[in-house]
């Protein structure tokens, strides 16, 4: 009976525990199946966040920059498809100006601003398909402009300027005055390529070639020649075939790089230069006395001869 008793009595107290441990085991149960279903809703969120972020960058598309094409007074712009881009800027607009030639004596006809856009546009076109150039006509045709000196007419004219790019620089290869009236006549007159001042107008490919006071292109004297014209473009910016949204690129200045008073001043210095590495030389060559007359000994006997 003793040993029943105490078997039933420890029966009972282990019961409790049991239970306990039952009800513990089935509360980590329920926090495990918690935690895969968080786990589980973190990966199908992050899932569908990628795909929507894929999707917006796929769509992005950027359209081509197509600028008008501008024929002045003061801008000119020039794009068409494949063709070379062109880009200029003057002061106020261009000047040319016309005179008589009787014998070896000029006489101007009159002075002309082109302060007005040109009617006819502005065209550009190739000059040979084996070679990098361009041509570019501003036409001014069906216009009247007045002389500011002696009030003259002019109703027409066209500016026509062909460039050239080779080695990464291109440059203006020829310029000329088109269909100008003049007496009754329409006149052609080829222009120098080079201003008076004795400037080229070239840059490297992507810069703009500027200058605030270029001077002016003078016609090519031809004989029994009775007319001629100059051609100027007030602190002009020009920039040709590689013109990037409509916008010049970096300056590149017409003056020279180094200019003659660098250049003689540079010279000078290396002279300068030179003399002095030629005397500190000569100083460096110089060698003290090595033997000298010990009064107690021999002297030192140098033979002369008569």
């Amino acid at each position: 009976m003793r040993v029943l008793s105490f078997i039933l009595m420890a029966v009972m107290l282990m019961t409790p525990s049991l239970c306990m441990e039952k009800g513990f085991l089935e509360t980590v149960d329920d926090i495990g199946r918690m935690q895969r279903s968080l786990l589980q809703a973190e990966e199908v969120s992050g899932i569908g966040e990628a795909g929507e972020v894929t999707t917006t960058t796929t769509t992005t598309t950027e359209a081509p920059l197509v600028l008008e094409n501008i024929a002045g007074p003061t801008h000119f712009y020039f794009q068409n498809g494949k063709l070379p881009k062109f880009l200029m800027k003057v002061h106020e607009g261009i000047t040319v100006s016309f005179f008589d030639v009787i014998g070896n004596v000029t006489k101007e006809w009159d002075t002309f601003v082109l302060d007005e856009p040109a009617k006819g546009g502005i065209s550009g076109s190739r000059i040979d398909l084996e070679k990098d150039d361009f041509r570019v006509a501003i036409d001014y045709k069906g216009q009247e402009f007045t002389g500011i000196n002696a009030g003259e007419k002019l109703t027409r004219l066209i500016i026509e300027m062909n460039f050239e790019k080779v080695g990464g620089t291109w440059r203006l290869t020829d310029i000329e005055i088109k269909d100008f009236q003049y007496n009754n006549m329409l006149y052609n007159v080829e222009m120098l390529a080079t201003t008076d001042e004795g400037y080229g107008v070239s840059a490297p490919a992507g810069l703009a070639f500027s200058c605030y006071t270029p001077g002016s292109f003078h016609s090519i004297r031809e004989p029994n020649s009775t007319y001629g014209a100059t051609l100027e473009f007030p602190r002009v910016q020009l920039q040709v075939f590689e013109v990037h949204s409509g916008k010049f690129g970096p300056e590149w200045e017409c003056g020279e790089l180094i200019s003659i008073g660098l250049w003689v001043g540079i010279l000078v210095s290396l002279a300068f230069a030179t003399i002095c590495f030629w005397g500190f030389s000569m100083l460096a060559s110089i060698n003290t006395m090595d033997r000298f007359d010990d009064p107690k000994g021999k002297s030192i006997y140098v033979p002369q001869t008569d």
